[in-house]
């Protein structure tokens, strides 16, 4: 209970010192109903996280209860992501190990101490890599190209197996690519080291559409989660509804910058064809190919509609 008396809920967010963690936990500190709790792998040097706790490397034996205690919300944000560089001797292994079996285990600790809702931070890539004639919905079935997609799969087909045990509340999140404000994880962040640097890219000739969705658009959501009845059960897909082409995106990223678009047309089928040969397919598949989302079962089970365009979110990222 707060000075003023309104009775506020103690919330576990995952992954705190990740990209999406840190700008929910912030969110929830300027709401007078919710208490955060950061939670993740080791002690950040700096967390705005009201209460924090370190659980070690994330697996199925990792021990959460310390972290659950008190808390009525679980937000799962913490996950092993994409790895360029990757090392593992076994990645399909050390997916599943944090990704699969790491939840699976964090529900259940979760529903035995009482937490009644439990959000997921999944992966529209549970519906594959690419859209054709019609975006992905809900009801589009799985198609994981990528181990990390895979484990984003099974992670969803666990929890729906510890909710229907427990009676704990599931939301499952598919988001798309996420960019923001700082650091930004990923391929999209390497997009934009590019563009600072001024560095020209042979993709003027594209013609497609993809699905985005800014951090504090995806902040927003799960915020709407937490508060919303409606969503217990149920999946949602999430975007900016503002779907662009690679061409436009490194102008909009340019344009915040300040800086001019360095593009030039290479054919699409040649710059697919070549980065396929060099063992690139997947980085073709996102910078040629199309991958939209619809994200009507948001809006009429929620009400949610994105706060910000793309336009808007890109111009306020570049500035910070």
């Amino acid at each position: 209970m707060s000075d003023s008396g309104i009775k506020q809920d103690r919330i576990a967010v995952t992954g705190a010192t990740g990209f999406v963690a840190r700008g929910l936990i912030q969110k929830l500190q300027q709401s007078a109903f919710y208490v955060p709790v950061g939670v993740a792998r080791t002690p950040p040097i700096n967390t705005k996280a009201d209460k924090y706790h370190a659980v070690g490397d994330i697996g199925p034996h990792t021990e959460w209860r310390g972290a659950l205690d008190g808390c009525s919300v679980v937000v799962h944000t913490a996950a092993r992501v994409h790895v360029l560089d990757e090392k593992d001797v076994d990645p399909d292994a050390a997916f599943h190990a944090v990704n699969v079996a790491g939840t699976r285990r964090l529900a259940e600790q979760a529903a035995r101490v009482g937490v009644r809702k439990f959000v997921f931070l999944s992966s529209a890539g549970v519906h594959g890599p690419l859209t054709f004639e019609h975006p992905f919905t809900e009801k589009s079935g799985y198609n994981p190209h990528t181990a990390y997609a895979v484990s984003k799969r099974d992670a969803e087909e666990a929890l729906w197996r510890v909710a229907e045990n427990t009676g704990m509340e599931v939301v499952i999140v598919r988001p798309p690519l996420v960019y923001g404000p700082g650091e930004v994880p990923g391929n999209f962040g390497k997009l934009v080291h590019i563009i600072r640097r001024g560095l020209p890219l042979p993709l003027a000739s594209i013609v497609n559409r993809r699905s985005f969705i800014s951090r504090d658009n995806l902040v927003d959501f799960l915020m709407t989660c937490l508060a919303h009845p409606a969503a217990a059960n149920d999946t949602f897909l999430v975007s900016d509804d503002d779907d662009q082409s690679t061409p436009d995106v490194i102008r909009a990223i340019a344009n915040g910058l300040g800086k001019r678009p360095r593009l030039w047309p290479v054919p699409a089928p040649v710059l697919t064809r070549g980065l396929a040969v060099v063992g690139r397919g997947a980085m073709a598949n996102q910078l040629c190919g199309s991958f939209k989302l619809d994200i009507t079962h948001a809006r009429r089970r929620l009400a949610w509609n994105p706060p910000q365009t793309f336009s808007q979110a890109i111009q306020l990222a570049m500035r910070q």
